[in-house]
């Protein structure tokens, strides 16, 4: 399921809310923005593994009970244009560290210099 997430509050606000999108059954792009459930801090996750324990008991009555604050059909060619705006900017981010690493613009960067070197661009690709 997390290829669908976009990004999450992540606890900074409340209510605690993601961002998902996706394709419904009949190929149409989803934007959906819900509550997440709340899982309590656990030292063990054998903590929960029994499906009577009340943690998977209310994680179920989570589940049946959801409903997203926000559900739009997004248009094919909207969908497209943030794509590419998103490319656009991965390139920007790629492009300005580059040019931040003295190393990367005099073209230093190679496997006799010693010195590890991790990019975001290394990363996403």
């Amino acid at each position: 399921m997390s290829k669908y997430l976009i990004c999450t509050t992540r606890n900074e606000v409340s209510p605690d809310l993601s961002v998902w999108m996706y394709n419904d059954m009949h190929k149409n792009i989803i934007l959906e923005i819900g509550e997440n459930f709340r899982w309590p801090d656990l030292l063990n996750e054998n903590d929960f593994i029994q499906p009577a324990d009340p943690i998977v008991y209310q994680f179920f009555q989570y589940l049946d009970s959801y409903q997203p604050l926000i559900k739009i059909t997004m248009h094919y060619d909207t969908a497209q244009t943030w794509l590419k705006q998103a490319q656009q900017l991965k390139d920007l981010i790629c492009f300005n560290e580059v040019a931040q690493c003295q190393d990367c613009m005099e073209n230093k960067h190679d496997a006799t210099s010693g010195k590890s070197v991790v990019h975001i661009r290394d990363i996403i690709k």
